[in-house]
């Protein structure tokens, strides 16, 4: 999941390389609980100070997302978190159709980024819909290459480069 968010964050620097993304991540899970909560659990001003306090947040989530939710109940920022995780979709497949399959893959968060960022950001919502089709399009050819291949195309799982 990291390596899907950070993938997508490279796609997101070529396509749209004005829009600020934060990656941020988390290995402890309890610190996304209330304070008070977990002996972990940050501070208002702690997860604030990591997922800022007003612009959208998303989770890309290598378990079930309900998870996620139960932990971030009582957090005053559910309004803007989105999430997204196993949900048994797919068969045996490739590893990048599985994450394709599943919601969870590099196109799904960059497409959640720029979504997210038309709210507060007029250059991007101006534009959005061109970057949403660059996507789109990508994940098209991504599936027709797969079918007539049999794997993921070479170099997919190749360290990002920023």
């Amino acid at each position: 999941m990291t390596f899907e968010v950070i993938s997508a964050a490279v796609m997101l620097r070529q396509l749209v390389p004005e829009l600020r993304v934060r990656v941020v991540n988390v290995t402890d899970l309890m610190v996304l609980g209330p304070s008070g909560t977990h002996p972990h659990a940050l501070s208002d001003a702690a997860f604030n100070d990591l997922f800022t306090s007003d612009k959208h947040v998303h989770f890309n989530f290598h378990g079930y997302p309900i998870e996620l939710q139960g932990l971030l109940f009582g957090r005053r920022c559910a309004y803007r978190v989105s999430m997204e995780g196993y949900q048994e979709e797919g068969t045996t497949t490739t590893p990048l159709a599985m994450l394709v399959l599943n919601k969870v893959s590099r196109y799904d968060v960059a497409k959640i980024a720029i979504q997210a960022s038309r709210k507060c950001n007029v250059h991007i919502d101006s534009v959005a819909d061109k970057f949403l089709q660059d996507i789109d399009k990508q994940v098209e050819d991504f599936w027709t290459y797969i079918k007539a291949n049999g794997k993921d195309p070479a170099g997919v799982f190749d360290k990002p480069k920023f």
